[in-house]
């Protein structure tokens, strides 16, 4: 448990100062020497790392009953964010970032929409909503991998100029998910 602890503040840590920092200090101070940017980056990843390490420690102070799988919940959380620019980035040669960001946060929204809300929007559907790996293969499957794939399409269609094509082929994509969560409840119905 403390080793993953520790794992996550560091990858946090890591994450704001390169990911986000890095490429905002290079998109608002251009002008920047490039090793004053890594300077900044890195006093403000420490700064982020305390912040939370001291979050953490008052959530402990009482911690929720089932801290573990809010725990688990969230690193699924993360993990759906971080699969569709991976994916999209190695398969494909010409990615769409808008549709690589909605694919994470979609991900996302759908994986913690369907954990705390599933059984009530799915009520004869036989699958343990209540389980974040569960959640979390739901999101994966029927959103993160489409949405990867729409990006490299559209990429692709951007560069092409065919857009009408990956359009048409989003709107399939989305009615998947429901017609399949149904079909599974009239199998349950009909046992």
């Amino acid at each position: 448990a403390m080793s993953t602890l520790d794992g996550l503040l560091v990858g946090l840590s890591t994450i704001t100062a390169n990911d986000l920092l890095l490429n905002l200090a290079k998109r608002v101070r251009p002008n920047m020497d490039s090793a004053a940017q890594l300077a900044w980056a890195y006093k403000a990843s420490h700064i982020v790392l305390v912040v939370i390490a001291v979050a953490a420690f008052f959530v402990l102070q009482n911690p929720p009953e089932l801290l573990g799988v809010f725990g688990q919940l969230g690193v699924y959380g993360l993990v759906l964010a971080a699969v569709p620019p991976l994916l999209a980035g190695i398969w494909f040669k010409h990615v769409s970032l808008v549709w690589v960001w909605m694919g994470s946060l979609l991900s996302m929204l759908c994986h913690f929409g369907l954990y705390l809300f599933g059984a009530q929007w799915f009520p004869n559907s036989s699958l343990a909503f209540a389980n974040p790996g569960v959640t979390m293969a739901l999101a994966m499957i029927f959103v993160a991998l489409p949405m990867m794939l729409m990006a490299g399409l559209v990429g692709r269609a951007t560069k092409s100029g065919n857009a009408a094509s990956t359009a048409a082929t989003l709107l399939l994509l989305l009615t998947f998910l429901p017609t399949w969560l149904g079909n599974e409840a009239h199998a349950q119905a009909v046992d």
